[in-house]
């Protein structure tokens, strides 16, 4: 079975959830300052901001809008990580640029000094729709060997999908699985 089935048959089974987040940057020691989870009829399961360490850079802010000051009356990253396990916990988990918000979950981890680690992995079973989406779109990268990979909003846009709350959380899961759902078809999402 090729990626794009397996994809498919993962979202056919309806275990999945759909989860993005916002950071304070690219790289350590960036950590998460808003998470959302959606299930695969669209039912928020989890939205939430979370108070941060460390200021939120200006060029972060640029990007998504928060401040470090809309974030002082937050829950912090451990309760926000005890609810998130609590739902994601025996689930695919859907995420567009998933190693990313993947590796979000353990810098914030270690910015907060949270210990011991939590593996991830061992919890759910992480899908990457950017890199499946890729591969359906089809541009081919010969330098990188692989499919070109398409920001949320550009594949939201090929496949005429309104662009709405970009870096949101919540707005990126929900254009997230508008897109999974605009390219498998009707599978009752």
């Amino acid at each position: 079975m090729n990626s794009f089935d397996k994809f498919v048959s993962m979202i056919k089974r309806r275990n999945f959830v759909v989860l993005d987040t916002e950071t304070t940057g690219l790289r350590y020691p960036a950590e998460i300052i808003e998470l959302a989870i959606i299930d695969p009829d669209r039912k928020v399961l989890l939205n939430t901001r979370v108070r941060p360490v460390r200021e939120v850079p200006p060029d972060a802010t640029r990007i998504h809008g928060i401040k470090t000051a809309d974030l002082a009356a937050c829950p912090t990253w451990d309760k926000v990580r005890e609810d998130m396990i609590g739902i994601i916990t025996g689930k695919d988990v859907v995420i567009y640029n998933a190693s990313y918000d993947f590796g979000m979950f353990h810098n914030s981890d270690r910015v907060c000094e949270l210990h011991p680690p939590v593996f991830y992995d061992d919890l759910a079973e992480f899908h990457c729709a950017m890199l499946w989406y890729a591969e359906v779109y089809g541009m081919w990268d010969d330098y990188r060997q692989s499919y070109r990979w398409q920001k949320l909003t550009d594949a939201c846009m090929q496949l005429a999908i309104p662009v709405e709350n970009a870096h949101g959380a919540l707005g990126d899961c929900l254009m997230t699985i508008k897109v999974i759902d605009s390219v498998i078809g009707d599978l009752d999402l």
